[in-house]
């Protein structure tokens, strides 16, 4: 099976980084898990997929009649979807793209009109995450990449996961070992767009 990420040629340890932002791999939901809900009961799975913008999808059945945000990879993929969208609509921006999946795109197309086009990266992500969630979204989840890009052969299988490793801190163990499982971490980390 070729990795979540890369069908919507995305960096894995980019949608890992977000998913411990979202959810810390599922920690921080109620109950804990890929199953439970965060945000006041609005944001689904691990990937906190809001109930309220994308009611759809959150609404959306299998034959059984189970909602389908329920299914990690499901919800992984859905994730995937509208980062690839937001990649695609601000030309690439990486930062712009993360604070649009937390704020909506439209609030960060909003920001642009008060952006300098000389304006320095620093300045332009310090304005794409004034509109998000502790105005600082895009650069924790960049900061998380970077975390999980430190222990990435642990990540890729060339560790033993049943090892005590240095370089994985203890807090990211569960979410590490989630995104093998759900098929995120199956490839080498790729290039940011």
């Amino acid at each position: 099976m070729e990795p979540i990420a890369s069908l919507y040629r995305l960096d894995p340890l980019l949608v890992l980084a977000l998913m411990d932002r979202e959810s810390l791999g599922g920690d921080a939901l109620t109950p804990k898990g890929p199953l439970g809900t965060g945000d006041h009961g609005h944001g689904r799975g691990l990937m906190q997929i809001d109930d309220r913008a994308h009611k759809g999808f959150v609404g959306a059945v299998d034959d059984l009649g189970r909602p389908l945000w329920r299914d990690p990879a499901v919800n992984v993929h859905y994730s995937c979807r509208l980062l690839r969208r937001n990649l695609d609509s601000l030309n690439g921006y990486v930062a712009g793209a993360l604070a649009a999946y937390n704020a909506g795109l439209g609030r960060v197309r909003s920001v642009f009109g008060c952006v300098a086009a000389d304006a320095s990266d620093e300045h332009r992500q310090v304005m794409v995450d004034s509109v998000t969630t502790g105005r600082d979204y895009s650069a924790d989840v960049f900061r998380r990449r970077a975390e999980f890009a430190a222990c990435a052969p642990l990540l890729l299988g060339a560790v033993d996961l049943a090892v005590p490793q240095e370089k994985a801190p203890m807090k990211h163990r569960k979410t590490l070992i989630l995104s093998a499982s759900l098929g995120i971490m199956l490839a080498a980390p790729v290039a940011l767009a």
